[in-house]
């Protein structure tokens, strides 16, 4: 037990350095929205989606959509079939556009054996990141992987989690090599050139679509889950390559300079743990009375 000033002064340090950690977190926390916010302006989408609607409230029947509340509160508040937007739109499942394709159905009888393959779960799928820190795998046999295996520059797309995180999107890079994923996911693959991946994975995780493909989830006690027709009539905006590259380029800085900050802030909070315990361990040692 060091000292009562010993210990404070290693606290106080600690605490300073926590704070000044929190500090540049706090700094670039709401820059990957604001690149959501520019996306959205530069393909001639208005932010203002959702206006307040009432608990009560009336519409014709002529203009649901659907016999839904939720479904009602996105007709009107602007989040319609019809985009309105600065180019021509056409439907994400489209097929001069992008395929929708499923995954491996989890069941006892593809637990990892002779054929296991690693997998991407809900778990390791974030809006811009996939995070593999905890990749588990499972069996495929050899003439059924081709039609599941994951190809660079697929989008992958949450299908089921609670309603926050489904329509969550990130592109595969390619990251492991004979890799596949759960049927919890979709993934997205581009056919042709009307659109690139990149500019999927942004305009997906815009405010606009994801509050496009949440107003449309199944919703069940403690999970949501989106249609494969809910994702395949997503409208897509097509502006000209050189627009969707920096659509591209707005949101893959925006998270570049996110992620690089949450990283420096994770080395700076283990350097200072690893001073405290130094500091600690370093106390000469006392004998008690």
């Amino acid at each position: 037990m060091p000292d009562e000033d010993v210990q404070r002064s290693i606290v106080a340090e600690y605490e300073e350095k926590l704070a000044n950690a929190m500090e540049r977190i706090g700094e670039v926390e709401n820059i990957v929205p604001q690149a959501s916010a520019e996306i959205l302006d530069l393909l001639g989408i208005s932010l203002d989606l959702r206006p307040a609607v009432g608990t009560r409230f009336t519409v014709q029947l002529s203009k649901l959509s659907t016999w839904s509340v939720r479904r009602a509160r996105s007709d009107l508040s602007g989040l319609s079939d019809e985009l309105q937007c600065g180019y021509p739109v056409r439907r994400l499942g489209d097929p001069t556009v992008a395929a929708i394709l499923r995954g491996v159905s989890k069941s006892p009888r593809n637990r990892p054996n002779r054929n296991a393959r690693p997998y991407v779960r809900v778990a390791n799928l974030q809006a811009g990141f996939i995070d593999l820190s905890d990749i588990r795998t499972i069996d495929v046999p050899e003439d059924a992987f081709e039609s599941v295996r994951l190809h660079l520059h697929d989008v992958l797309v949450c299908r089921n989690n609670s309603l926050e995180l489904v329509g969550k999107a990130a592109l595969w890079r390619g990251q492991i090599g004979e890799c596949t994923h759960d049927d919890h996911i979709f993934r997205v693959r581009v056919v042709g050139d009307a659109v690139t991946p990149g500019y999927l994975e942004a305009y997906i995780n815009t405010p606009y679509a994801q509050a496009w493909l949440q107003s449309r989830a199944q919703v069940t006690t403690n999970l949501a889950g989106i249609p494969g027709s809910a994702l395949a009539n997503l409208p897509i905006p097509i502006p000209d390559h050189s627009v969707q590259l920096k659509v591209e380029s707005l949101y893959q800085t925006a998270l570049d300079t996110y992620a690089a900050t949450v990283d420096q802030t994770y080395r700076t909070l283990e350097e200072a743990r690893s001073l405290a315990a130094a500091k600690v361990s370093s106390v000469k040692a006392r004998t008690l009375r």
